[in-house]
Order: structure tokens, then sequence, then C-alpha cells
């Protein structure tokens, strides 16, 4: 390589034609033999010989100039053109060069290099028969579009990449594309591809490639991994779903019957203690089994909110009031303390009473007598947030169990007090329903023994309400007529047995037909009906009803079990007034039956 090409690509700049050794011994004895000739001529060939000197000064000046690139080079004397190159052609260059092809030898990324005249390939590593499985004996001086090394799928895209390459609108580019190896075996390539112009005209591509088969079967395999543990996920869910509705299923019968037994257990206390005993565990169970369907639900986003204007002053006061007998019972200081006025909210009333009630049952649980909880609604303006905040003297936790403490099944010290109970589901469906509301919950605690801190936010209503509905007031009891449409024989007759306690008129029918024929005989004021009947279902009985002119102004009262959200929402517009959830509490059953029987909407008792 001549000495004129190792200088451009140094410097970056193209440096004169280099003169030869034999040019310049030629031109350097042809003056001085014209100064010795002139020189003998006398006055006049002094003076020519003057302007010979100064001609010949700039021609070693800028040969001094050409030169200048190899200053860092050894020292060469005069500058000689053979000297240079010897020098820049010498162990240095020898040294780079066997550098970089050590490193291209030794790179991961194949290179392949062919050329923009002819497309035929003049470059082909070691890594590159790795990778494709021809050598460079197969490969070299044949054109780049011989090799049967695209995938059929990936031609398109290709050509495009390879046409820009060659119009010099897109001197690098990089792409993703199927290659086939030479044992016809399909790999997964990036390209990264250049452009690099000839002195001579044209320019090659040079491309570094990287078999990325093996990320991109890890990536798969990860992804089928993924789908596995989704479909498991999923799996699980309904395994929970299904647990909880069979754990609800008897809990019917054994609450109807415990109130049936409850005048017989007067005056004897060991029968007595024995049922508020069972009473205590079809309540846990109860809490248990929708504990569990909830959980399911908000992981599936069954969930759908029925929200409406909210005063969050009175819906934590209710709650409270709701749980205060708990707080007695565990000698716990219960101290709420309002916002001065109201602060309103747009969420789902029995949803988020079920928010609080958790975080109330969850401080009264884990503070021990003698120690206080402290309940406390705020608006904050300027962030547009409502904020209610229960700290308790409690426990506490450890930091570390502050980051999973709202995920299913976590409990915050599963060593201590087992006693305490619970599957750790009621902190997550407290995050779950915040966040459904748009809100978010967070937990702090100084460590434990130094109690906990739980801070609910919710998007804070700024407009005023024109009114909020006030409680209205209870209607006396009167005797009426009710129709108990269930086809879980137990739950039927159980419901039966109990309202007949309260001095109601009770039929039962355990079927759709059944049920409409028995309506049209008996004239009931009020019908209880399972949505979930089998054959006829609920919402088909209620249209029935709500199309026969005498039927039709019949309270509806739904009941359900493990009902989706979805077929919920269904209940207001078929007819329903109310929907209770199984087991249906009897004191609620006799409110519903206290009022008068128009139906306005229905109400939800979760």
């Amino acid at each position: 390589m001549s000495a004129r090409k190792r200088v451009k690509r140094a410097g970056g700049k193209p440096a004169p034609a280099p003169v030869s050794g034999d040019a310049r011994e030629e031109g350097t004895r042809e003056p001085e033999a014209r100064v010795a000739e002139l020189e003998s001529d006398g006055d006049q060939g002094r003076a020519q010989t003057g302007a010979i000197i100064t001609e010949a000064r700039p021609a070693e000046e800028t040969l001094r100039e050409t030169e200048q690139p190899a200053k860092a080079l050894p020292d060469v004397g005069e500058g000689r053109a053979a000297d240079l190159d010897a020098v820049v052609e010498g162990p240095p260059l020898r040294d780079a060069q066997q550098r970089l092809q050590s490193l291209l030898e030794n790179s991961p990324l194949a290179l392949i290099e062919w050329s923009s005249v002819d497309y035929r390939i003049v470059q082909w590593s070691d890594a590159a028969t790795k990778v494709f499985g021809w050598t460079a004996e197969e490969t070299i001086g044949k054109r780049i579009d011989e090799l049967k090394w695209i995938h059929p799928a990936d031609r398109p895209l290709v050509d495009q990449v390879v046409a820009d390459l060659l119009s010099g609108q897109c001197p690098r580019n990089a792409h993703k594309n199927r290659n086939v190896r030479k044992d016809g075996s399909v790999i997964f390539c990036e390209w990264y591809n250049s452009t690099l112009p000839h002195p001579s005209g044209g320019f090659s591509v040079l491309s570094l490639v990287l078999d990325a088969t093996e990320r991109k079967l890890a990536e798969a395999s990860l992804r089928a991994a993924d789908l596995q543990l989704a479909e498991a996920d999923e799996r699980k869910n309904e395994f929970l779903a299904a647990l909880a509705h069979e754990i609800k299923t008897p809990l019917a019968p054994i609450k109807n019957s415990l109130f049936l037994l409850g005048p017989a257990t007067s005056g004897n206390e060991p029968a007595r203690r024995a049922q508020a005993g069972i009473e205590r565990q079809v309540v846990r169970l109860a809490r248990l089994a929708s504990d569990l369907l909830d959980v399911t639900r908000l992981a599936q986003n069954k969930i759908k909110l029925q929200c409406q204007l909210l005063e969050l002053n009175g819906l934590v006061r209710d709650a409270i009031e709701d749980q205060r007998s708990l707080f007695d019972k565990t000698e716990v200081h219960l101290e709420f303390h309002p916002a001065p006025r109201p602060v309103l909210v747009s969420a789902d009333w029995s949803r988020l009473a079920q928010v609080m009630v958790n975080l109330l049952q969850n401080a009264a649980k884990f503070t021990g007598r003698g120690g206080a909880t402290l309940v406390t609604v705020h608006a904050e303006k300027a962030e547009k947030l409502a904020v209610v905040q229960v700290v308790d003297t409690g426990v506490g936790m450890a930091p570390e169990m502050v980051a999973s403490l709202f995920r299913p099944f976590t409990q915050s010290d599963s060593a201590l007090d087992r006693g305490k109970g619970g599957l750790g589901l009621g902190l997550a469906l407290i995050k779950g329903l915040v966040e459904l509301h748009g809100g978010n919950v967070t937990v702090s605690s100084a460590g434990l023994g130094h109690g906990t801190e739980f801070t609910v936010q919710l998007p804070l209503l700024t407009e005023e309400a024109a009114a909020l509905p006030a409680d209205s007031a209870r209607v006396a009891e009167v005797r009426r007529r009710v129709l108990v449409i269930e086809d879980d024989i137990e739950a039927a007759d159980g419901l039966r047995d109990g309202l007949a306690l309260g001095e109601y008129e009770v039929e039962v029918a355990y079927n759709g037909p059944e049920g409409i024929a028995k309506a049209r005989e008996f004239r009931p004021e009020v019908v209880l009906c399972d949505i979930g009947l089998s054959g006829m279902d609920g919402f088909e009985v209620a249209r029935a009803f709500k199309d026969d002119e005498s039927l039709k102004d019949i309270l509806l009262v739904a009941l359900s079990g493990d009902t989706p959200p979805e077929d919920l929402l269904r209940v207001p517009q078929v007819g329903f007034a109310h929907h209770m959830a199984k087991p249906a509490s009897l004191e609620k059953l006799k409110e519903i039956l206290a009022a008068p029987p128009v139906p306005s909407g229905p109400e939800k008792e979760s």
C-alpha cells in the first residue's frame, strides 16, 4: 500500500501525489547542473541562478508539507518518499493490522463484505462460517445473491434494505430477519450494514451479523411460561370462586336453623353459648367466602362499581357505628374526627363501606386491649383528594413487610398468633377496591410494636351537590304475604320457617314455573327469588312477573350466590327492586319486608 493511501486514511485529507525516489534525484540534480552552467556565464548567469534557487525552495517546502502527517513516526531525514513508505508500511502498521484481524476473528459478529459493482463477496470471516455454515472458500468470489440464505417470508424486507444501500440514500442501516443456514436450519439474525467507498469508484457493503437465535428461543420460552402461568392463575381463580360458592351454599340453611333454635335455647345457658359460637363461625365462613369471591373477581376485572354521589363523613361514621361493638369487646378505644365540612366523592356505597369495614376490623384485630384507634376524614383541596386515615397503636409491622402487605394471602407475621386468623385477603381487597375508584391506599409503621397507619385517598368532587339524600324513617312492620322461589330445598324451607316466626304468610316454590303458578293463586306482596334457578332462571321469572298484569306490581327481591357481576347489572333491568347475597340475612329481609312495596331500583346487601 502506498504512502499516499496510508496518509489519507489516517489524516482524513487526500495528500498530493508522492514523488518517487528517481524523480526526486532527477529534480535535485537538474537545478544544480544549471547553476554551475550559468555561474560560468558571469553576472547574468548568477542572476538567473538566484531565480532558479528561488523556484526550487517552494518545491522543497511543498515536499516537506507532504511529509508532515508522518511527523509522529521516527525521523526519516529529509522526508524521502521511499523512506516514508518504508516507515508507514513498517511494524506499527503491521501490528495494527494484526490487532484488527484478531478482533474480527474473535468477534461473535459475522463479517461479510461484497462489492456493489458485481455483487461478489470479497470477505467472509470465520464467524460467518460458524453462523451460516458456508466456508470462505465456498463463498468468496460468488455473487451475494447466489446464496439461498434468506427466509422466503423475509425476502421483501431484505430486498428493500439492499435497495436502500445500493441507492446511496441509506449508507447505514440495521434490520432483523430470518436466514437459512447451509444445512437448511432457520436462524434469527440481526444485520448492521454500512457502505464503504472505493478510491477506484463504487463501494462495497460491509455487514456485521449477530446470530440472535438463542435469545429468540429464550424469549419464546419465557412467553410460553408466562402464558402457562396466566392459565394456571385463571384456573386458580376459578377454583377459589367454586370453593367460595361451595362454602356459602350450606350456610343459608345453617343460619336459618340457628334462627329457629333461638327460642329453644332461652334459659339453657350451655345451649345458648353453643348457638352463639355457631353463629360466629357462620358469619366468619360467610365473610371468608365473600372475600374469596371478591378477590377472584378483582383478579378477573369482573367487579363493576355502581357509583353515586356520597358524603364521606357519613359513610365512615356509619361503618364505625357498625363495628363499634367489636372494639368494645376487645377494649380498644375508638375515636372519630370527621372533616368540618362535607367531603364529597363519587363511589359505590357498598364497596367503599366494605373498604372501611375491613380497615376497622384489621385495626381491632391487631390492637391489644387498652389500645386505641383513631379514624379521621379530611379534604386536601389543592390536590383534589378526599382522605381517610385509620391509625392504631397495635402490633405494627417490620419495614420489609410494607411492600408485600397488600398482596393476597399475605399477613404481617405468619409466625405470630395464628388465632387472629384470616387468609390475608382483607388488605388485598382494600387495595383493589380503592384503585377501582381511582384512588390509592398506603400503609406505614415505625416498626413492630409501634402501631400502623393506613391512608386511603380518593378523587375529591369539587362541585357541591344540590342536596344529599337523608335517611328515611323506618316503616313499622306489617303482616305480609311472601313467596320464596328457590331450588335449594333446605335453603327455601329455612327461609320459610324463619319468616313464619315473624308472622309473615310464606309459601315456597322450588322452580320458576311453579313459582309463577303459585303467585297467581297466592297473590304475594313480596317474592324472594333465586336468580340462579336451574331451568327457568330468576331473570326469566322476573320478566314473566312484569309481563303479567296481575303480577307486575309485586315487589321482587333477588337472591344470588356466585352470580357474575355482569349478570347482577341486569337485576334492576328486569324488575328486581332489591338484591341480597346468599346466605340472606333474615334481619335484612325483615327490614325490606317492613318497607312499602314500591319498586325503587335495586338496593344491594353484600
